[in-house]
């Protein structure tokens, strides 16, 4: 806080977006001279007063809501009140009752009372007018304490004022007065105040203002309308010698006609704009306009004709005090019509007859006709406020079509009919905000939605197919969700629910509901289309302050979970974990797209043992990333982010490239045959054009095309199994060995064994590192031996690094086995060695 004025204005209230609104309003008005400061409850305004004046900042004027969440706007004031007893109270309500709001008034509490919505001319007039009467009460402050100076002195201070000042002592007569006093005695003597020496009153009066602020040694005030229709705020301050005893009185006046004629006109406008703006029917409108002209004026008629007058096409008639006959109406509207037609460019017809003032409006192919019994052709409100309904009716049916139409756009995704990513935030940034009003914030999370491999559907159906399943989805989100929830499609294939009242429980229990429920087929053009998802989750988002940083993390849970690539879908709950995942996912990325991959990587190789003959029958290529950067990456963390990207392709291209040169540099340097077999992910198995190069370079390389081997997993989606089972197919009729890597790891080997035509299981190596000490484990490989023996595939045991492993799995039957019992994989020139030594590999570990 830097302090660069000496007074300010403080806003108290318990909604964010309120406060929002009035500081932008009072900054944009009075932020040369004020300090503009916010509090959203009482305790906080406290210290805000407190810490102004400890930099000598005075607060001048304090506006508050009535219900500030810890204690109400009243209790807040009496409070301030009591040490700080000049600040000027402004209260803002929606509803008041009079009679309170008065007494209020009148007990010198609160200065006045806005009722809201507010009007800003209205609010900031009355601030303009808070803030001057804090200066003057500054001023009488001085006044008072310098009362016995000299009358050349007194009279200079009391004409250097602008309002009306008089000085009363206790025998009611006036011991001065400035000049600015001399008509408005004039206008309280018209007034008929009670006031001895002014009025020529003998006696005071009973309920004298006097009486009461000499009793009470407290200071009074009230608003009063004059026969002139000008309003006064007047106010009584007690004098005191120096042993605190009455000895006078000031009074003051303060002209506030303007605020009062801009409260009233603005607040009826207001109010009728409102209702009329919320009706749903253009007789709503009618009824809402013909009610606030008969509030406002005596109204005797408001009717609204259509275009034939002759016949008498009167679409509404509203009556008031006095009622006409049909003839009486249709005469006028015709009268009416010839005068229109000759003033086409005029906005109201305006007559005064018989009937009253008369003001008639064109609307398109109707006329809106007004009688009203005051004469208001020389009023410049009245005719304002009656223009101003007729131009809403007039406008009411296209603004309130069109601006239900905008703001629900505004909101909503066209395609879904959720609310779009910019509303989603909005609410979000509101609930951010206001979170010290509720009672358990902590109950409020968040959940984003991504569908996966959702791609596929627009690549393979069609975008139109693609936004059909959106829309379904959309709908299921949006029926799954409590009303109070907020639901959204953030863009693309993405969602995002806003909790506001789920305890962890609830909302474990509600994804995994949604989770099957989007995962049900969809029927679109006789196609059944099935998507999964994978959600990541922020619970008590109390803790944050930034909705950025708060989706951000959403964002790294989403992506965590889509990281299983089963595409069954799974669900995260953001942890602190997870940013370090993301950060090594994002250096990773970062260095994929900065590497030389024919510098950095290279194939090791693992030999693969025939258990019949204990010899080599051939490799598995492991992948293997030398970055220049210095860092260590993994091909688990690696290959998954390039499968992301194209990046991927290049890589499987390269890899392809270095089997083939192994498998003719083994052959020449040891006269044997072998195979290489080499991992291709579903980016790599979907792409045709990929595989057409994998055939080319076999080809192009002079390899037989049995002398490499395809290791895939089934972790990819049902609805790519058609395109890769293709290209498999077309792999396999190459001549190309087809294998089912970590066979009993995912979610579908069984359904890539009955639709895809695989050479060969690998049974995972966390099967065999338990098949020592888990009956289960080694009832589960037992299984799947026998299972693929049933349907004539061959199967390799991954990862023997035991004798007692090897000597189960030969138990078992199994064919084939790798693993560090055999050999770690090594480089190219050790893997030939390997394959000249001798058929059995007992003692080659290390």
């Amino acid at each position: 806080m830097i302090n660069v004025h000496h007074k300010a204005i403080l806003c108290v209230g318990k909604s964010i977006n309120q406060l929002l609104s009035l500081e932008k309003l009072l900054s944009a008005n009075f932020g040369q001279e004020y300090v503009i400061e916010m509090a959203e409850n009482s305790s906080e305004a406290m210290d805000i007063i407190t810490t102004l004046c400890d930099i000598n900042i005075e607060t001048s004027v304090l506006i508050t809501d009535y219900i500030v969440g810890d204690m109400n706007g009243l209790e807040l004031i009496h409070t301030i009140k009591r040490k700080y007893q000049g600040i000027k109270m402004i209260l803002m309500a929606n509803k008041m009752d009079i009679d309170v709001a008065q007494k209020i008034i009148n007990h010198s509490v609160v200065y006045n009372i806005i009722k809201k919505p507010w009007d800003e001319d209205v609010l900031i007039q009355l601030v303009k007018d808070a803030c001057h009467q804090y200066d003057t009460d500054i001023e009488l402050s001085g006044l008072m304490s310098r009362l016995r100076v000299s009358e050349q002195q007194k009279s200079l201070i009391l004409e250097s004022i602008s309002e009306s000042i008089i000085y009363v002592n206790l025998d009611y007569e006036i011991q001065w007065k400035n000049n600015v006093a001399d008509r408005d005695l004039l206008i309280w003597k018209a007034s008929g105040l009670c006031y001895k020496e002014i009025y020529g009153l003998k006696e005071s009066c009973p309920n004298c203002p006097m009486d009461q602020v000499l009793s009470t040694k407290k200071p009074y005030k009230f608003e009063r309308k004059f026969e002139d229709d000008t309003y006064k705020l007047i106010r009584y301050f007690p004098v005191f010698d120096q042993v605190n005893q009455p000895i006078g009185m000031v009074l003051t006046l303060l002209d506030i006609t303007d605020q009062k004629r801009a409260e009233g006109m603005s607040a009826s406008l207001l109010e009728m704009s409102k209702h009329i703006n919320v009706s749903e029917s253009v007789v709503e409108m009618y009824k809402k306009a013909h009610m606030y002209l008969k509030k406002y004026f005596e109204l005797r008629l408001m009717c609204i004709a259509g275009e034939d007058f002759d016949a008498s096409y009167i679409e509404f008639y509203g009556e008031g005090e006095k009622s006409f006959d049909q003839k009486q109406i249709e005469t006028l509207l015709k009268s009416l019509r010839n005068i229109i037609k000759k003033n086409r460019n005029e906005d109201y017809i305006i007559m005064n007859n018989n009937m009253g003032s008369v003001v008639a409006y064109p609307m398109n192919d109707k006329i809106m006709l007004v009688i009203v019994k005051e004469w208001i052709e020389s009023n410049e409100v009245a005719l304002k406020y009656i223009n101003t309904i007729a131009e809403q009716v007039k406008s009411g049916i296209t603004k309130i079509t069109n601006t239900k139409k905008i703001m629900y756009q505004a909101k909503h995704d066209t395609n879904t009919s959720l609310y779009n990513r910019e509303y989603f935030i909005e609410q979000l940034k509101a609930r951010l905000n206001n979170q010290r009003e509720i009672a358990s914030p902590q109950n409020r999370s968040i959940a984003l939605i991504d569908l996966n491999y959702f791609k596929e559907v627009n690549d393979n159906y069609s975008h139109i197919v693609g936004d059909d399943v959106l829309r379904e989805i959309g709908h299921r989100l949006k029926n799954s969700v409590r009303d109070d929830d907020v639901v959204a499609r953030m863009g693309g294939d993405e969602f995002a629910i806003l909790f506001l009242n789920h305890d962890r429980r609830e909302i474990v229990k509600f994804i995994k509901r949604l989770q099957k429920e989007i995962a049900m087929p969809i029927m679109v053009d006789d196609v059944n289309i099935t998507v999964s998802s994978s959600i990541g989750i922020v619970d008590n988002i109390s803790k944050y302050r930034d909705f950025n940083v708060l989706l951000k993390e959403a964002d790294q849970a989403m992506y965590e979970a889509k990281k299983d690539k089963s595409g069954s879908g799974r669900y995260i709950f953001y942890e602190k974990s997870i940013q370090k995942k993301v950060e090594r996912h994002n250096d990773i990325e970062l260095s994929l797209k900065a590497a030389d991959f024919d510098d950095e990587m290279d194939l090791l190789f693992q030999p693969i043992i025939d258990l019949k003959t204990m010899g080599i029958i051939g490799f598995e290529g492991f992948l293997r990333w030398n970055s220049l950067n210095g860092s260590n990456y993994s091909p688990k963390e690696f290959i998954p982010i390039a499968d992301e990207s194209d990046e991927i392709l290049e890589i499987g291209h390269m890899v392809m490239g270095i089997a083939l040169k192994a498998v003719k540099h083994i052959k020449k340097e040891t006269g044997q045959g072998c195979f290489i077999s080499v991992n291709l992910t579903t980016k790599e198995l979907m792409n045709e054009k990929h595989i057409a190069g994998l055939k080319k370079s076999i080809v192009d390389n002079g390899i037989h095309s049995n002398e490499i081997q395809i290791d895939i997993t089934d972790r990819f989606k049902g609805s790519q199994i058609g395109l890769i089972s293709k290209n498999i197919n077309e792999l396999k009729d190459f001549g190309v060995h087809v294998n089912l890597d970590d066979f009993g790891t995912g979610y579908a080997s069984l359904v890539i064994l009955n639709k895809m035509d695989i050479n060969e299981i690998k049974i995972d190596a966390s099967y065999i590192r338990k098949i020592r000490f888990e009956p289960e484990a080694y009832k589960m490989v037992k299984t799947m031996i026998n299972l693929a023996k049933s349907m004539e595939i061959s199967v390799t045991a991954e990862g023997v690094e035991k004798k007692e492993e090897l000597d189960l799995l030969l138990e078992l039957g199994c064919d084939y086995a790798q693993g560090y019992y055999f050999s770690k994989p090594v480089t190219l020139d050790e893997a030939v060695e390997l394959r000249r030594q001798s058929v059995s590999l007992y003692g080659i570990r290390s």
